[in-house]
C-alpha cells in the first residue's frame, strides 16, 4: 500500500515473503547479509566490514564547458484540475513512459465506462451507439485513464495492491497481494497472463522482466524476477530483511530493493542475468537512470541524493539540495528540494541546469507525469470513514 511521502518523491512501500515459485525457478543459494557500504565520512564499525569495490569510472565535462540549453520545462507552481474523483483508498499508481495514460489500484468512484467497454470487458458483443453506463463505487480494482480524450478506458474488480506499465506502454503488470501478479493488455484491459507463483504488494516492470514481491518479515523477504511471455519464474532472490520497495533498471540488468532490517534501512543491488548479490548500501527508495548506470536514492540525511554505481555501490557524488523525485527520459534527475521547487540536475555534468517553481509540501502523494506537465494528487479523507479524493492536475488549464 502507498504511504503519504514527501510530495514528489518516488518512495512505494512494499513487501512480504514468496515462497512458492514454479518448478523451473532458479532458486538463489542462502547468503549470509552484506554490512552495509558507507560513505567515506561516515563512521563504521570495527566489528564489521563493509563490502570493498572498485569505483566506477565517471566521465565528466570539462570546467568550462557550455551547459547545454534546458528544454521548456512547466512551471508546476499553479495547477489545474482536470478531473476529480471520490476515492476511498490508493495503494498504487502509475503512468505510461509517454505520459498519455496511468493505471489506479484502489477504489475509484463514480468511473464511467461505454456500454461498448462495460459489454466487451464481459466478453460479449458489442454495440452502437454506445451509450455512458456509471460503473459506480468499486471497493477494490484497477481503472485505466486516457489523458487525451479524458475517459477511463476499462476497470477490473479485484485486490490490486501494485501496478507497474511495461516501458512501451501496451503491457500492465498488477500484483494481487496473496492471488498473484497479472500481465494485462493495455488497449483491451484483457489479463493475458496470471502468475500464480509471484503474489505481490510491489511490481517493477523493466518489458522482458517483472520484478514481484510482498512482505517478508525482519528476518527474511523474497523477491521474484518473473519472464512475463512465458509465465515463469526465472530466479528468486532472498535477503534476511523487511523488503521495503524493489526497482529494476530499464534493460533489466539490475535490481534494486530497499530492506529495513533491525535500526536501519539498506539498499541492496543484485546482477539479474546471475541472480548475484552485487553490494549495499544504507538509503531509501532508489531510482535508475535510464540507461540504468546511475542509482539515485535519498541520502541518510535530510534534504540529500545520493548518487551510486548499481554495481559497486560506490558514491559518484553526494546532492545536497533535496531527495530525487525521478528521472528525464534524457537522464537529468530532477529533485524535489525543500521550497518545493524542481531543480533539474544534470548528471554528465555534474551541476543544476534548470530549476522550476513547485508545490508548498502537504500531506498529498503526487505522482508526475514522464514529462511533468501533469500530476495525480491523492488527498485521503479527514477520518478512516470520509472518502479521499483523486485529482487530475495539469500545467495549464
Amino acid at each position: 500500500m502507498l504511504s503519504i511521502p514527501r510530495v514528489l518523491s518516488a518512495a512505494i512501500a512494499t513487501a512480504i515473503l514468496l515462497s512458492s515459485c514454479s518448478p523451473s525457478s532458479t532458486a538463489v543459494p542462502t547468503q549470509p547479509p552484506l554490512e552495509p557500504s558507507l560513505p567515506a565520512n561516515t563512521p563504521t564499525n570495527p566489528a564489521t566490514a563493509p563490502l570493498t569495490a572498485q569505483a566506477p569510472t565517471i566521465t565528466l565535462q570539462p570546467p568550462g564547458s557550455p551547459t547545454p540549453t534546458p528544454a521548456a520545462w512547466p512551471d508546476i507552481s499553479h495547477l489545474f484540475p482536470a478531473a476529480s474523483w471520490n476515492t476511498s483508498f490508493v495503494e498504487d499508481m502509475a503512468w505510461s513512459s509517454d505520459s498519455s495514460m496511468f493505471a489506479v489500484a484502489g477504489s475509484v468512484q463514480d468511473v464511467a465506462l461505454s456500454e461498448d467497454q462495460r459489454l466487451a470487458l464481459e466478453g460479449e458483443p458489442t454495440r452502437r451507439p454506445p451509450t455512458p453506463t456509471p460503473i459506480g463505487f468499486r471497493p477494490e480494482g484497477l481503472t485505466l485513464y486516457d489523458t487525451s480524450t479524458r475517459q477511463f478506458m476499462w476497470s477490473l474488480p479485484g485486490r490490486y495492491v501494485a501496478v507497474a506499465f511495461s516501458p512501451d506502454g501496451r503491457s500492465l503488470a498488477a500484483g494481487r497481494e496473496y492471488l498473484g501478479t497479472e500481465i494485462i493488455d493495455v488497449p483491451t484491459g484483457k489479463i493475458v497472463r496470471s502468475i500464480e507463483c509471484a503474489p505481490a504488494q510491489h511490481v517493477a516492470f523493466s518489458g522482458a522482466l517483472i520484478a514481484s514481491a510482498l512482505p517478508g518479515d525482519e528476518t527474511h523477504s523474497s523477491i521474484a524476477i518473473l519472464d512475463p511471455t512465458t509465465g515463469d519464474c526465472v530466479h528468486q532472490l532472498e535477503y534476511p530483511g523487511w523488503l521495503r520497495s524493489v526497482a529494476l533498471s530499464s534493460g533489466g540488468d539490475y535490481l534494486a530493493a530497499q530492506f529495513r532490517v533491525p535500526s536501519d534501512e539498506l539498499i541492496v543491488t543484485w546482477d539479474v542475468a546471475t541472480a548475484k548479490r552485487l553490494c549495499q548500501f544504507p538509503g531509501w527508495p532508489p531510482l535508475f537512470s535510464p540507461d540504468g548506470t546511475i542509482l539515485a536514492a535519498p541520502g541518510i540525511a535530510d534534504w540529500t541524493t545520493e548518487l551510486r554505481d548499481p554495481r559497486t555501490c560506490s558514491l559518484v557524488e553526494l546532492l545536497d539540495v533535496g531527495y530525487p523525485s525521478g528521472f528525464t527520459p534524457g537522464g537529468q534527475l530532477v529533485i524535489d528540494a525543500p521550497d518545493g521547487s524542481l531543480i533539474v540536475w544534470d548528471v554528465s555534468l555534474g551541476t543544476s541546469v534548470h530549476e522550476v517553481p513547485g508545490l508548498p509540501h502537504s500531506g498529498a502523494l503526487q505522482v508526475p507525469s514522464p514529462d511533468w506537465r501533469s500530476s495525480l494528487v491523492f488527498t485521503p479523507g479527514s477520518h478512516p470513514w470520509e472518502p479521499g479524493t483523486l485529482q487530475l492536475m495539469h500545467t495549464a488549464p
